[in-house]
């Protein structure tokens, strides 16, 4: 069997046409170095607004984690609600963990509104209990989230865990129902062609030496 050297989403993913050896321009309103998620979407919405915009990246758009991640698109952050309040206290933890709802509120009208065909569902995440610890920090946080953040999940003990996974390999699940995935290499170059569309000017191969 041929060992796969590139990323299967790559494989799976309508190619881009190549960016590299275009004739740069002499002057932009503004330039986006880096053309990832950020990037391009930073890039389209200001070419929406009228600007000139020009966006450069040493390998190719999309290159690195935009196309090379889970596509998980989750709310909350790295940081755990629990850690979220003791740190920064109770009202900027909500805003922080709001913020991240409507991020993902953001990226499911980005692809409706420029018809990214992304395989974009709302399929629901879970969180699955290496030891028995972690599941009783499963039941701490999702109490949490459910009293102040009004965040609801869903708690299944080792016992009911393979209804979601078929294995009863960990000490039990919680289950996120809201949270979506998509298809990273085809949203990122989808939002690639959508920022083209709007008038920005993409540039593979070109790093930006210094500001």
């Amino acid at each position: 069997m041929p060992l796969q050297e590139n990323p299967y989403w790559w494989a799976t993913a309508p190619d881009l046409p190549s960016y590299a050896e275009r004739d740069l321009p002499a002057r932009v309103d503004v330039a986006v170095v880096g053309g990832g998620y950020t990037g391009l979407s930073t890039a389209l919405q200001l070419a929406k607004s009228g600007a000139s915009v020009a966006v450069f990246d040493k390998e190719t758009i999309g290159w690195g984690a935009s196309s090379r991640n889970g596509g998980q698109v989750l709310s909350g952050l790295k940081l755990g609600v629990e850690t979220l309040v003791s740190r920064y206290g109770l009202a900027t933890a909500k805003q922080l963990y709001a913020a991240s709802r409507l991020a993902i509120t953001f990226v499911e009208d980005l692809i409706v509104a420029e018809q990214i065909d992304c395989e974009y569902a709302r399929c629901g995440n879970l969180y699955a209990a290496s030891k028995p610890k972690h599941f009783d920090g499963f039941k701490r946080a999702a109490d949490l989230l459910a009293r102040e953040f009004d965040a609801h999940h869903e708690l299944l003990p080792r016992s009911e865990q393979s209804r979601e996974i078929g294995s009863d390999a960990y000490f039990g699940l919680m289950v996120e129902p809201h949270n979506g995935s998509l298809h990273p290499a085809k949203f990122v170059r989808g939002l690639a062609r959508a920022a083209e569309r709007a008038g920005a000017v993409l540039f593979d191969e070109a790093p930006v030496r210094s500001i």
